[in-house]
């Protein structure tokens, strides 16, 4: 992603990685207790250059079993 920068006349070279994570529930408690914190996660983005559009996760393919 290139971005330009007004302040320093140029274009910047924003970098970064793309990927898929799977995670499996260690017991029977699921996801449940990190729940909240993925969801403000997904909300708030994480890293750098965040203003960019860069940091974004996403919370796919939960299904109930892992909430109970």
């Amino acid at each position: 992603m290139v971005h330009y920068s007004s302040r320093q006349q140029r274009r910047m070279k924003l970098g970064g990685m793309v990927g898929t994570a799977c995670y499996e529930a260690p017991n029977s408690g699921g996801f449940a207790p990190f729940w909240p914190w993925l969801k403000v996660g997904e909300l708030v983005h994480l890293g750098k250059n965040t203003a960019f559009g860069l940091g974004k996760t996403t919370i796919a393919g939960i299904s109930k079993w892992y909430m109970e």
